[in-house]
């Protein structure tokens, strides 16, 4: 067997994506090709490549399949986690002692198992390499499974920097971890003053960003270890230490939309690791995120389609189209926002059936919303998973960005409710490009791009994509991730309220073979909506003439003639085009 770490010096090494739908044996069969990968290994030349390396996203995931690949090769499998480290005392799931392993271990074991965040941190060579005799080769074979974050976002303000510094204050163990942020505090507090719209690199201001020579300490393995001992019960932590260790290797900007304390954001960023040698991608989403368009070293696997003739989705506007971070904030709203949500799950929903709730962790949290619930939602799913019962039916709870992207916990949900979607802030996405193309700071789009109020194409594509990513990703939690023989998924209904143009344009690529219907239309539902909007609606009336004037069109749009909405509906200036941040839900 050709090791897959084996790529020429003149040719780019390779990441292959394999798409396959949820709960198509992805997995399964990595399993299995690792299993083989380890056992049909050259074991008289002990200088090849060798080994596997599995990777993913969430600490639980790593220790379900530690289990399940031991079994084929016990004794060979090691992992390593801030839960599985033989010394952790805050583990957040119990793992016994013959599950722990030191973080040296990883390159002493023919299959290593490390989260994403591992991997792009420090001591990733780690896990990258494996002792054969007196050897030190790459892995054969890199698998990646749900990779829901290729690169690694800090965003901070300045109180938050200070705020951690009064906490070391407080403890006289930290005392002599204070002094190290004293060059980025400085730096931060001097920034936060200036105003206006724009992007700073450190190619603007080279002297005031001098200081990030002094932030060294911070992207070595002493303050990783400090993070991962502490970051648990230190607020800040984690995200201000990586901005510094970031800052240091010249992978941050400041994004200033207004200026001042609450309007200047630091964000740093870890690149996302170019493949050293060829590796697999096992992504459901990974054919519609956008990423293939950025980078060259993704190539696509052809693999067998699937329908979705089983599943329906029903589109219903929000509740509101203002930021969801802002409008949840006021109790008052808070509790519109749930009544809204309660009474389209009990019109659209059957008594007795099961569904999954997705919205925001404001509204997953609040005791208005799941007044009729037994147990508070967690990461960490009861044995019963749909404990909320609502006038005979089953509902469980999860939130955009927490438990569930790759989660099985809720495969017999008839229904799925998506409330609001995963938006990003603008400067998370303009970071995630540069990461994605492995660029400083100042290379690329940000030496090109200084106006906040201007979107780059990229950036554009970048958040498209995760938000059609993360739309199929949670509605496919339910019984739609259950194919047949004939790869059409299970029946289930999934509830969206995502803008609908982007889901008209994108159904068949999302959800080839579903149905599509609408909820809470009314006689006065377009009065609210911009020009396009109202033209979506009325072209996708069940009840629509096979032909309609375009003036007919225009009077239900409000206008006498269609000459009068012809150019505001087809002028893109007019819809908000190059404003930074129109509706960003954190």
């Amino acid at each position: 067997m050709r090791a897959l770490a084996d790529v020429p010096d003149d040719q780019e090494a390779k990441q292959f994506v394999v798409a396959a739908p949820p709960g198509t044996g992805k997995t399964s069969h990595a399993i299995a090709l690792m299993a083989a990968t380890v056992r049909a290994a050259d074991k008289d030349d002990l200088s090849k490549p060798f080994g596997c390396l599995f990777v993913v996203d969430q600490i639980k995931k790593a220790d379900d399949m530690y289990r399940q690949i031991n079994e084929l090769l016990p004794g060979q499998v090691a992992v390593w986690t801030t839960d599985h480290d033989v010394n952790s005392t805050t583990a957040k799931i119990h793992v016994p002692h013959d599950r722990r392993f030191d973080v040296d271990q990883l390159e002493q074991r023919a299959i290593a198992v490390v989260t994403q965040a591992f991997l792009r941190g420090p001591r990733g060579d780690k896990a990258r390499q494996v002792i054969r005799g007196d050897h030190r080769v790459p892995r054969a074979l890199t698998i990646f499974d749900e990779q829901t974050k290729e690169v690694e976002v800090y965003d901070i303000k300045h109180w938050q920097a200070v705020k951690l510094q009064q906490a070391f204050e407080s403890d006289r163990r930290f005392n002599e971890r204070k002094s190290k942020l004293d060059p980025l505090i400085d730096f931060l507090r001097a920034q936060s003053k200036k105003t206006g719209n724009f992007i700073e690199t450190p190619n603007d201001h080279p002297k005031d960003w001098k200081v990030a020579h002094e932030l060294e300490w911070f992207a070595g393995e002493v303050a990783e270890q400090f993070v991962l001992t502490n970051g648990r019960h230190i607020e800040n932590l984690e995200e201000v230490f990586g901005f510094a260790a970031q800052m240091y290797r010249n992978y941050a900007f400041i994004y200033r939309r207004g200026g001042g304390e609450m309007g200047s954001s630091f964000v740093a960023y870890v690149p996302a690791p170019t493949p050293e040698g060829n590796s697999i991608l096992l992504d459901a989403t990974a054919d519609i995120d956008g990423v293939s368009k950025l980078v060259s070293w993704r190539t696509h696997i052809d693999v067998p389609q699937v329908g979705y003739d089983n599943l329906h989705i029903v589109h219903a506007y929000d509740y509101t189209r203002d930021n969801l971070n802002d409008f949840l904030r006021l109790s008052a709203n808070l509790r519109k926002y749930a009544e809204h949500a309660e009474r389209l799950i009990l019109e659209i929903m059957r008594e007795g059936a099961r569904g999954l709730i997705v919205c925001k962790k404001r509204l997953a949290e609040d005791k208005l919303f799941l007044k009729r619930r037994d147990a508070a939602p967690s990461d960490s799913q009861p044995t019963n998973r749909f404990p909320i019962d609502w006038e005979g039916r089953h509902l469980a709870v999860t939130w955009w960005g927490g438990h569930g992207i790759g989660a099985n916990d809720w495969k017999e949900a008839d229904y799925v409710f998506e409330f609001g979607e995963h938006y990003l802030p603008m400067r998370t996405m303009f970071a995630t490009v540069q990461g994605l193309r492995g660029h400083k700071a100042t290379m690329g789009m940000l030496w090109e791009t200084k106006s906040t109020n201007v979107i780059p194409e990229e950036v554009n594509l970048a958040t498209e994509g995760h938000l059609l990513r993360f739309t199929k990703q949670l509605g496919m939690r339910g019984r739609a991730r259950k194919f047949d023989s004939n790869g059409t998924c299970g029946r289930q209904v999934l509830v969206l309220t995502c803008d609908f143009e982007r889901l008209l344009v994108n159904a068949d690529k999302l959800f080839p073979g579903a149905s599509l219907s609408k909820w809470g239309r009314t006689e006065d539902s377009l009065d609210d909506l911009k020009q396009p909007e109202k033209l979506l609606e009325i072209m996708t009336e069940p009840e629509a003439p096979e032909s309609i004037s375009g003036d007919d069109i225009a009077k239900r749009m409000g206008a006498d003639k269609w000459g009068l909405v012809s150019t505001n509906v087809n002028d893109t200036e007019d819809q908000g085009e190059g404003i930074a941040e129109p509706w960003v839900d954190l």
